[in-house]
């Protein structure tokens, strides 16, 4: 199956091969940032509110959230089953769309304020 008018031409199996993998370094790399961020702040003693670490503890629940996502997609990639693999593509847009509306609304409300 080819998605032409998306992705190139590219089969969808190869692009949903490289969404996976790009979703997972992505992880990596945010987990990553929000370890340093949890971390640095008391290892230079400074202190730093509660809420803080807070946002620190949802962006890493976040990370590990989408590379469990991006892994069973891979999988389900490999194992071929490209309905499962439609859906959890359908899942994710939706998403990333709702948090992209959400956040959106919330800056044009701060900005009016």
């Amino acid at each position: 199956m080819k998605i032409t008018r998306f992705c190139w031409g590219v089969e969808l199996s190869r692009a949903v091969k490289y969404l996976g993998i790009y979703g997972q370094v992505m992880s990596v790399i945010g987990a990553i940032g929000a370890i340093i961020l949890f971390t640095v702040p008391s290892i230079l003693g400074v202190r730093i509110d509660l809420w803080i670490y807070g946002g620190v503890l949802f962006f890493l629940l976040l990370n590990i959230r989408w590379f469990i996502f991006s892994h069973i997609l891979i999988e389900r990639n490999r194992n071929n089953n490209m309905e499962s693999v439609k859906t959890m593509i359908k899942i994710g847009s939706y998403i990333i769309g709702s948090l992209q509306a959400i956040l959106f609304t919330i800056l044009v409300i701060v900005g009016l304020l």
